[in-house]
């Protein structure tokens, strides 16, 4: 059946980008989610190869969101 999926980033999640965030789209991981709404997510590569890093972030901030994927919530 698959992971469940929505609109909202959750600790834990996985964030989904389309093509705007490049070729193929990207993925990043919601590492802790605050009060007002903003997130700290953790991605690599899109910065150079082998790149991690973390970030503070809101979604009126990203671009290209296609949503997220709850895979710890089953």
């Amino acid at each position: 059946n698959g992971f469940a999926t929505g609109q909202r980033p959750l600790p834990g999640a996985i964030i989904v980008y389309g093509r705007a965030r490049g070729t193929y789209g990207h993925v990043a991981y919601i590492d802790a989610v605050f009060p007002d709404g903003s997130f700290a997510l953790v991605d690599s590569n899109i910065c150079g190869w082998e790149c991690v890093r973390t970030r503070l972030t809101s979604l009126d901030k990203e671009m290209g969101v296609l949503g997220f994927v709850y895979w710890r919530y089953e």
